[in-house]
């Protein structure tokens, strides 16, 4: 069974595994992100990525990982930035995944780096914790994969 929106021509070569990625992870919604955090670094290895070459990085929520993303494109080939914003009963979850996501792009074409949106939304955290299982979604691993794609892409 494919996932949607992967490609299934993913071709690793020395390329992506031999590049350095940089992780970006946030505080809030630990016990989901990390989860992510996790499925996405296995992936990489589990791809020839050494791990000396995966940089980590943790900032207090969403709203806070573009900059850092930014920041850490210089050091690496493509940046994974993950969250997890859960809807409230305020318009704050709007504002956050509004200005993560359009942050997160700004940085990727400021850099001309891959910063791939490892960001969940969710309508509540049963949503998110399905997303980040690596039984169900998995959504740590789509996005390690897509980040060696987007270097094998950008590094022809």
């Amino acid at each position: 069974m494919s996932k949607k929106g992967l490609s299934k021509d993913i071709t690793i070569t020395k390329t992506s595994s031999n590049s350095f990625y940089g992780i970006i992870s946030t505080n809030w919604n630990s016990h989901i992100v990390e989860v992510l955090k996790e499925n996405a670094i296995s992936t990489l290895v589990e791809n020839g990525v050494n791990k000396d070459h995966i940089i980590q990085r943790i900032v207090p929520g969403a709203f806070e990982l573009p900059v850092a993303a930014k920041n850490l494109c210089p050091d690496v080939d493509a940046v994974l930035a993950l969250g997890a914003i859960i809807k409230g009963e305020t318009p704050h979850f709007d504002y956050i995944s509004q200005a993560c996501s359009m942050g997160l792009m700004q940085a990727s074409l400021e850099t001309s780096k891959p910063v791939l949106f490892g960001v969940l939304t969710t309508e509540n955290e049963k949503q998110a914790i399905d997303r980040a299982s690596p039984q169900k979604e998995n959504k740590g691993k789509e996005l390690a994969l897509s980040a060696l794609q987007m270097v094998e892409l950008l590094r022809k």
